[in-house]
């Protein structure tokens, strides 16, 4: 099952994402990989929210950023501008993602995944465009090897889809940059997150 919604979200937040995202003041971090350490996809990450039911109280259950105040707002567009309803989810993750064009010898998409393969619970992905690239999503059937969908970046534009379908993502060509929010929520239990 995917979704896509064009323009899901209003101009004046969609802008502001995209301001904050791309300002000095929102710290990337270098990650080398999507999947597995030993295939090199270079990319930038900033990890918003991160819970785990299955941590003790030391240290407490999740991790947020001090930038998760962007989500607020998305949600709240989201469930205006759509049918997606969010509140009987558990947010599990949320990360930005900036990747840029290859190096000359280096795979243009990234592998084929799930984004959670630990069967703990059905998950659903939601995949926010921030800003106009190529570089498509590509959602896979299960043999992996058979297209479903390639969803094509647009600023605004939000890809659902579920957990257990397997996707990659490819690098931009002509842009300088793509940049996505991924998102990661539950549907097994209520009360979604977000304070």
């Amino acid at each position: 099952m995917y979704k896509i919604f064009d323009d899901c979200i209003s101009k004046e937040v969609a802008d502001n994402i995209e301001k904050t995202l791309l300002s000095r003041e929102y710290q990337w971090n270098y990650v080398n990989h999507t999947v597995h350490k030993e295939v090199p996809d270079p990319q930038m990450s900033h990890l918003l929210y991160a819970y785990n039911p299955f941590v003790g109280s030391i240290g407490g259950k999740s991790l947020k950023s001090d930038f998760f105040y962007l989500i607020k707002d998305f949600f709240s567009e989201i469930e205006k501008n759509t049918d997606t309803e969010l509140q009987d989810k558990i947010l599990y993750r949320v990360k930005s993602t900036i990747m840029f064009p290859n190096a000359e010898k280096q795979k243009l998409e990234s592998e084929i995944h799930i984004d959670f393969d630990d069967n703990l619970s059905k998950r659903t992905n939601l995949l926010y465009y921030v800003n106009d690239s190529d570089g498509d999503t590509i959602l896979y059937e299960n043999d992996r090897k058979t297209v479903l969908k390639r969803v094509s970046p647009k600023k605004g534009k939000l890809l659902l889809f579920s957990g257990d379908i397997p996707h990659c993502s490819s690098s931009p060509t002509k842009s300088l940059k793509r940049v996505v929010i991924n998102i990661n929520v539950s549907n097994e239990w209520k009360n979604l997150i977000i304070n």
